[in-house]
């Protein structure tokens, strides 16, 4: 320690040496008068008895007595938790013998070991795939393109901020199908769903433990929960089938607990790294100006590719925008590049260069040309 330290700091804790410390700690306290002597005891209270600096205060004033206040809040709820947990295991009862029903045991609380049985035969309707289980759960997934944004804001050279968002794509399993109509980019994107399923778990009506009978809350949470093996019939793929929507659809087994529904029958794609990314949105490029009157064609006005370099988010109605999402989704299956953003964008622009005159008059009312 050198000569111009501040204070010292003792974190006083479950060391093993902490009896040698704690005799030690008045010598310190003697040997440094003008330094201010931190003791931290976080954790005396699992020290044991009398193991503690705090009689110490009352003859040095350069003792300051502290405890580390997350380490003191979360220890504390241990000690708390541990002496509700004593607590429980005194009022609890072991039920031993669970094969015959014991009045004696009525109205307390009770704890026993021993088997759940039921002899309910669990059937997943969809399926047909039948088990003998106190729980049956169905699980569905969809294989689909996935959207994310990343923006990031850069200063322009005269002044002000522009903000660039790059769009990525990944194709991944999801628990629920996502609609590519909303993307930014669609075309390469499309999602689309043969059929859809719901998630379901069946439960047996009857479980025993022993003689007593399970209630309906506690049967889900009977753990130990185990993977099906199927042993689907081709009538009973058949079935499946029919709920299936569109041509040249596959269905078939791809594993021992796996149904698979898809184009082919490779079956479902393995550690597959499917993934795009857009270009940064680009500025609008202006369309050529022309006077009033003078109309082009409507696919080259509106139907061309429009890269916007500079965003901002704007809100329209949801019927509005659902026309838009469809008319894209038909320009995008014909072999145009364009998204939502973009068309709106175009839009928005032609109406203004088309009624330039009428704007400016509005707005050069109190404040000059707008455009």
């Amino acid at each position: 320690m050198t000569k111009d330290a501040y204070g010292i700091l003792l974190l006083f804790r479950l060391h093993p040496l902490r009896n040698r410390v704690a005799g030690n700690i008045e010598r310190i306290l003697r040997g440094n008068p003008d330094k201010l002597v931190m003791v931290d005891e976080a954790y005396v209270d699992f020290a044991g008895d009398g193991v503690t600096a705090l009689p110490l205060l009352e003859d040095y004033d350069n003792l300051l007595i502290i405890g580390t206040v997350l380490l003191f809040w979360n220890e504390g709820r241990a000690v708390k938790m541990s002496d509700t947990i004593g607590e429980v295991r005194g009022a609890v009862t072991e039920l031993a013998d669970i094969s015959r029903l014991d009045p004696a045991f009525d109205g307390k609380l009770v704890y026993a070991t021993g088997p759940a049985e039921t002899g309910d035969m669990l059937i997943d309707a969809l399926t047909g795939v039948s088990v003998n289980a106190v729980t049956l759960a169905r699980s569905v997934e969809y294989y689909q393109w996935e959207e994310t944004s990343r923006s990031e804001k850069r200063k322009l050279a005269g002044g002000g901020e522009e903000t660039v968002t790059t769009y990525s794509y990944e194709r991944k399993w999801v628990d629920e199908p996502i609609d590519s109509s909303r993307f930014e980019n669609i075309s390469g994107h499309e999602n689309s769903t043969a059929a859809r399923f719901e998630d379901e778990t069946l439960t047996a009506p009857q479980v025993s433990f022993g003689a007593y009978e399970i209630p309906d809350f506690m049967k889900r949470s009977i753990g130990r929960d185990e993977t099906v093996t199927l042993d689907v019939t081709q009538e009973q793929l058949d079935a499946l089938g029919a709920q299936i929507e569109g041509e040249a659809q596959y269905i078939g087994q791809s594993t021992s607990s796996t149904i698979y529904i898809g184009q082919s029958a490779s079956g479902p794609p393995q550690e597959m790294d499917e993934r795009t990314e857009s270009e940064p949105q680009q500025e609008a490029k202006e369309p050529p100006k022309r006077r009033r009157g003078q109309t082009a064609g409507y696919r080259e006005t509106f139907l061309r590719r429009n890269e916007m370099k500079t965003r901002q988010c704007v809100y329209i109605s949801y019927d509005v925008h659902a026309k838009i999402a469809k008319l894209v989704r038909a320009l995008v299956s014909a072999g145009n590049e364009i998204s939502v953003g973009g068309y709106i964008d175009t839009v928005l622009n032609e109406h203004m260069q088309s009624n330039r005159d009428e704007i400016n008059e509005v707005y050069r009312q109190g404040q000059g040309d707008l455009l």
